[in-house]
């Protein structure tokens, strides 16, 4: 008995020093003391879980989870270790697990001290799981209980952003700033709902607030560049993207935005080789196929006698912009494979120097090397008099132009193919895709209209039922060789930035595109035509968010077609 008590005492000493080691923050010396005590006591629950805690804290996360759970075994009903344990768990990203953690730590935290952190905690994970309702809820427990911790307010409002309820979402924030006025996060947070609201001059003046409180950070120099893009101020844009770069070189968010930048102004001599940096960002790494195993082709390589294996990398419309590269790589001796989305295969069938062309999955043929399509430009070293611009170099079949023709029946009048939204799911479709019913009212009486829409929205609807007279072919058009042959029998195709507006300008197709006053890079800024696309025309917004403008210049450009 007496030596289990000296074992109990000197487990008890050696805890009470390593304790104390661990409060100075020296870690190491630390875990070594509660080692030792768990030689001597194997269910010691505090060295079981600060041991667990230190491992976190030196990001040993399997481990950390590991001593915390053993903790847990041996005290069950200690809520500290469940909450420390769903905070390993998050940075674990096993967001259920996590979330079972903070319930359990609930469970037995009701009136205790930490309740609230436990109730911010799991709205967080709710967030990170996109279940944005029970998160808002867990976020109003919090702060019913603690009302003025302004990390609380400013999580709510992070969650009411994402689910789109941007008014509440501001007022969120600025409780935060009012309880922490020189809380740079919420004024970051604001300044991006603000931008989400349209008022992109306030936006402008929250991001400058945010730096003035931490200069250093990164995302904030970034987003105020967007915002500078967005107020049409590109080269002050550049600056404050230059800025966050010389903060942190490895930044690819920051490269990103720098090479959307440069780009938009022409720059491709530095703009290619920044937005290389994409594939460092984390949404571009999942979508690296398994091609990246094999040697990539950057253009310094000759390619005679090789096999080099192109593969799509991002939307539709890039696919058709870049395809325009493996007529050029086959000029250098390569023999082509292109990988291309499934409704891109059949009409790339007959794409100048690809001897074959694949669907993502599908066994590829041995090849060299391979190169993701907007690579090539870096690969290239295209420059802005020098884009590869001989179209067309995509072509409609003739039997596919043939079976069209007879759906749309004989010509009586001019016909304008029109294309008015794109993906709902594209993060600025709210800036580009306009309403089917004020897409029509710009129409001339002199015109056929036929849609080169595909999808149409629940909201456009009713104005498509109501213009019996607009062609609209729907689900019929199987995938994009259909659309081209119908691009093929129109006079010119009207369209919103989306991917039939690249399929026009491939195609050799007369095609007015409409822009928002900021448009994607590869329109460029302050011109009415493409270098990417001879045949192109482009309307550009003078106000953001105004269509009205920009449609009546087209109206008139129709009347002019139609001799109206």
């Amino acid at each position: 008995m007496a030596s289990a008590d000296g074992a109990a005492l000197e487990a008890q000493q050696l805890f009470a020093q390593g304790w104390a080691l661990h409060q100075k923050q020296q870690l190491t010396e630390a875990v070594a003391l509660y080692a030792q005590v768990l030689q001597l006591q194997p269910l010691h629950f505090d060295a079981l879980h600060l041991s667990g805690v230190a491992a976190a804290q030196t990001r040993d996360l399997q481990r950390a989870r590991q001593l915390m759970t053993r903790a847990i075994e041996a005290h069950p009903q200690h809520a500290v270790t469940y909450v420390n344990r769903g905070a390993v768990l998050q940075d674990l990203r096993l967001w259920a697990a996590a979330l079972d953690d903070y319930d359990n730590a609930l469970a037995r935290q009701q009136g205790q001290p930490g309740e609230a952190d436990s109730h911010n905690q799991r709205g967080n994970v709710l967030k990170a799981l996109q279940r944005f309702p029970e998160a808002l809820e867990s976020y109003g427990k919090a702060i019913a209980l603690e009302p003025g911790r302004a990390h609380f307010h400013n999580n709510r409002g992070i969650v009411l952003r994402l689910a789109g309820h941007y008014p509440q979402a501001l007022a969120a924030f600025d409780q935060a700033l009012a309880l922490q006025p020189a809380y740079a996060q919420a004024f970051n947070n604001r300044g991006n709902t603000l931008s989400n609201l349209g008022r992109p001059e306030e936006a402008l003046l929250s991001y400058e607030r945010a730096i003035a409180v931490e200069p250093a950070c990164v995302s904030f120099h970034t987003n105020r560049g967007n915002i500078l893009q967005e107020l049409q101020r590109p080269d002050a844009a550049l600056q404050s993207y230059r800025q966050a770069v010389l903060l942190d070189p490895a930044d690819a968010h920051a490269r990103w935005s720098l090479a959307l930048g440069l780009l938009q102004l022409g720059r491709f001599e530095e703009g290619w080789p920044a937005y290389d940096y994409r594939w460092e960002r984390a949404d571009f790494r999942e979508r690296k196929s398994p091609h990246f195993q094999r040697p990539r082709w950057s253009g310094d390589t000759a390619l005679q006698g090789k096999t080099l294996l192109l593969h799509a990398e991002q939307g539709l419309g890039d696919t058709l912009q870049f395809c325009r590269y493996a007529t050029e790589v086959a000029r250098r001796g390569a023999r082509v494979l292109l990988e291309v989305q499934p409704p891109l295969r059949s009409l790339m069938q007959g794409l100048p120097g690809v001897v074959q062309v694949l669907s993502p999955g599908e066994p590829a043929p041995a090849f060299d090397l391979q190169c993701p399509l907007l690579s090539l430009p870096l690969a290239f070293n295209t420059r802005l008099d020098d884009i590869p611009a001989a179209v067309p170099y995509l072509h409609a079949s003739a039997a596919k132009i043939a079976r069209w023709q007879g759906a749309l029946g004989p010509r009586t009048r001019p016909r304008v193919g029109l294309v008015w939204s794109g993906s709902s799911g594209h993060q600025h479709d709210h800036k580009r895709s306009i309403a089917l019913a004020q897409f029509l009212a710009l129409l001339p009486d002199g015109v056929q209209a036929v849609s080169l829409q595909k999808d149409v929205r629940e909201a456009d609807l009713p104005a498509l039922q109501a213009r019996p007279d607009l062609l609209h072919f729907g689900e019929t058009l199987a995938d994009f060789s259909d659309t081209a042959a119908l691009c093929a029998l129109v006079d010119v195709v009207v369209s919103v930035d989306t991917s039939v507006a690249h399929l026009a300008g491939a195609l050799g197709r007369p095609v007015w595109l409409l822009l928002p006053t900021h448009p994607d890079w590869r329109w460029l800024l302050d011109r009415a035509d493409s270098p990417w696309y001879p045949s192109a025309r482009l309307f550009r917004q003078t106000v953001p968010g105004q269509w009205a403008g920009v449609l009546q210049q087209v109206r008139l450009a129709l009347l002019q077609l139609s001799g109206g």
